[in-house]
């Protein structure tokens, strides 16, 4: 996914946590580094499984594919689900504060299973499905523009995507961090 976390361009140039991580390890092997932005998981899979990706470096919560065919990295980082509001809306205070929201998640977002259980557990919220081809940042927007009320993010993605986004805040953390690994 196109992020400050992931890749983003800057004056025609390639930026971001990962793509330096990828670099720096791709000079230590001499090899050379080409980046295919993917708009899904699926897509992603897809990549990868038909050999047109070598790597999966997109921040990816442990097991988040969830295919046999695929073996993730250890972890390299922990990132913990963080809610995201606008910046005029109070804190929640616990996950009962969800009751009656709606929060909006990429079809394939790895939050959807956790905030699944959390309405099983009798909380009742709804998730929005975003569509495959919307991006965290435009979710962002949607969100700080009234379109969407709540989103997602990992808490290694909010300071960075924050500061791109006016008029947004972190509202409340889910979960502990968990690990985040390439595929």
């Amino acid at each position: 996914y196109q992020s400050p976390g992931n890749y983003f361009f800057n004056n025609g140039k390639m930026h971001g946590f990962e793509y330096g991580f990828i670099k720096k390890f791709a000079k230590s092997k001499q090899l050379s580094v080409d980046v295919v932005l993917a708009n899904s998981h699926e897509q992603m899979r897809e990549l990868l499984l038909s050999g047109d990706g070598d790597i999966i470096a997109a921040s990816l919560p442990e097991n988040s594919l969830n295919d046999e065919n695929i073996k993730m990295t250890r972890a390299y980082d922990f990132s913990a689900p963080v809610i995201v509001g606008r910046d005029t809306e109070n804190n929640l205070v616990d996950i009962r504060d969800l009751e009656g929201r709606r929060i909006a998640l990429a079809p394939e977002s790895p939050y959807r299973d956790f905030l699944q259980g959390i309405q099983r557990r009798g909380i009742n919220f709804e998730i929005v499905d975003t569509g495959e081809d919307v991006n965290t940042e435009e979710t962002l927007y949607r969100v700080s523009h009234a379109m969407h009320d709540l989103t997602i993010l990992g808490s290694h993605q909010v300071k960075a995507e924050l500061t791109r986004q006016y008029g947004l805040k972190a509202l409340f953390t889910l979960s502990e961090p968990v690990a985040q690994t390439w595929a």
